[in-house]
């Protein structure tokens, strides 16, 4: 807070942060300017998107108003995202949730952690925000009993755009056949099955790819089962499923249409004994 109002200060020197450029030329940059003297063009709102991972969007505030600016990311020509990206404040757009959406971490865990003990340089979060409930009481039985898999693969799309057909009845409709869900999206290109391997998530991760992560169940009566979660996340170097960060497509409120934000160890510890065995990664169509 400064004077009462949020806003982002440079480190080095507080006197000086994010700033909403007004002039007739180049307006809607964002730069970094006094903070004194600029009192109104400094004021922000951290729009919380998912707390758990302190992911937000950062909203201009100029004269205590929205004014629908969001600090976004402008991707270089080849759609990356690297040194020398520009970054402006733009209206809230669904298409742009990466570009406008923002990571916040500790300062000790920027200028250097300790393995296992932040979220410093050993680790990355995928900004995942849109869960869904495969238990939701609005579903249909098959989706409720066995739609783990299609429930991850339209986490999966909605992370990759928005699309009117990123729906579970959609899905259904269309990508579940005799055998179950195809893997079939509007908005993302999902591999076939690769053999499961922490080294794959986490660079799948690191290249702004979540993947989807699949074990079988063992009961204790010999029976087995199957389900499917989707990585967007590590610490330590993702050096085990406790450092995995996962969207679980279950929650035991069947009255959330949302499921659970948990670590891959977390998400699995209901089942007695599990194996994981195969990942299915994906891309942007």
């Amino acid at each position: 807070m400064y004077n009462g109002f949020a806003r982002v200060l440079c480190a080095g020197d507080t006197s000086y942060g994010l700033d909403y450029y007004w002039g007739q030329n180049n307006a809607g940059n964002c730069d970094i300017y006094k903070v004194a003297g600029n009192e109104e063009d400094s004021k922000i709102n951290f729009i919380t998107v998912n707390a758990q991972n302190n992911l937000y969007k950062i909203q201009s505030y100029r004269n205590d108003t929205g004014n629908n600016r969001y600090l976004t990311v402008i991707p270089g020509s080849d759609g990356s995202f690297a040194n020398g990206c520009d970054v402006r404040w733009q209206p809230l757009d669904e298409s742009k949730a990466t570009q406008q959406t923002w990571w916040l971490v500790p300062v000790e865990d920027v200028t250097g952690s300790t393995p296992g003990t932040g979220t410093g340089p050993d680790s990355k979060v995928l900004p995942f925000t849109e869960t869904v409930n495969q238990n939701y009481s609005g579903y249909n039985s098959t989706v409720r009993s066995v739609g783990c898999a299609l429930c991850s693969g339209l986490m999966i799309s909605k992370f990759y755009g928005t699309s009117v057909n990123n729906t579970v009845d959609y899905f259904y409709n269309n990508y579940w056949f005799v055998n179950g869900y195809s893997w079939g999206t509007p908005n993302a290109n999902i591999s076939a099955a690769i053999t499961y391997s922490l080294a794959t998530i986490k660079s799948e991760i690191d290249a702004v790819r979540p993947v989807a992560i699949h074990a079988y169940v063992t009961y204790a009566n010999g029976n087995n089962s199957e389900y499917w979660v989707d990585a967007y996340g590590y610490t330590n170097n993702a050096s085990s499923g406790s450092d995995i960060m996962v969207a679980d497509p279950y929650n035991p409120d069947e009255l959330s249409q949302n499921g659970r934000f948990l670590t891959l160890s977390a998400a699995y510890s209901r089942f007695s004994t599990y194996n994981f065995d195969r990942l299915r990664t994906s891309s942007s169509k």
